[in-house]
């Protein structure tokens, strides 16, 4: 049996690694702010705003931590598995690096969708609504927002996107296999219920929406399955 001292120091060790990795990492992400900045609303805007220098230092930085947090997530998630294998059996060896390896690939997944997709499509919304709302001396003013809030929602909007995404797996590790085995029927049920509120009168919209959610049922089972090695 290991003494108490041992882990403490090798925890404090990994600590110390994952900072130094995160410095280095806000560094760079300092030094390429300007880049990083463009490339962040080059999905929404072709128009860059004019700012005065606290929302210049204040948007970098915002944008230099999180690239940085999300550049080390993978060896930060690889450090904290590397501490516990230890303590570990063999077949908790096993699922624990499955389930590292899903969540990281997860995550990243989402945001690129939040990013892409998701965000895009909520800007021109926002800017459908806003431009060209008034008229003074039969002008039209635009009301475009500045880059700083561009840039805030830019990274707010993946991040709740990823936080909500979260949430079925916390229930994945809540709820045991047999309960989803056993309430599959009652989910179609909901599924269907739930397309023909939450989308149009159009049954094939209903159709694919009632497809889409007996999917996602499924493939947290399969992964269930998978994971524990139980069918």
């Amino acid at each position: 049996m290991t003494p108490l001292y041992i882990h403490v120091r090798e925890l404090k060790y990994r600590c110390l690694y994952i900072l130094f990795t995160l410095v280095t990492s806000l560094i760079v992400a300092w030094v390429y702010r300007y880049t990083l900045v463009h490339l962040y609303i080059s999905n929404v805007t072709d128009t860059l705003y004019t700012i005065d220098v606290g929302e210049e230092m204040r948007i970098g930085a915002l944008i230099s931590i999180y690239i940085a947090s999300l550049a080390i997530l993978p060896y930060t998630s690889y450090t904290y598995y590397c501490y516990i294998c230890p303590g570990m059996y063999k077949h908790e060896y096993n699922n624990t690096f499955y389930k590292v390896i899903f969540l990281i690939l997860y995550t990243i997944t989402i945001y690129i969708i939040s990013h892409v997709y998701i965000w895009p499509n909520i800007y021109s919304i926002l800017i459908g609504t806003n431009m060209g709302a008034t008229a003074v001396w039969g002008v039209e003013i635009n009301y475009m927002p500045r880059l700083s809030s561009i840039t805030l929602w830019s990274v707010i909007v993946p991040s709740l996107c990823v936080c909500f995404s979260l949430i079925p797996l916390f229930i994945i590790l809540v709820v045991p296999i047999k309960v989803f085995r056993q309430y599959r029927k009652v989910w179609y049920i909901t599924s269907l219920v739930l397309a023909s509120i939450l989308c149009p009168a159009v049954p094939v919209l209903q159709l694919w929406c009632t497809l889409l959610l007996c999917g996602m049922y499924e493939i947290t089972l399969l992964y269930l399955c998978i994971t524990y090695r139980r069918v």
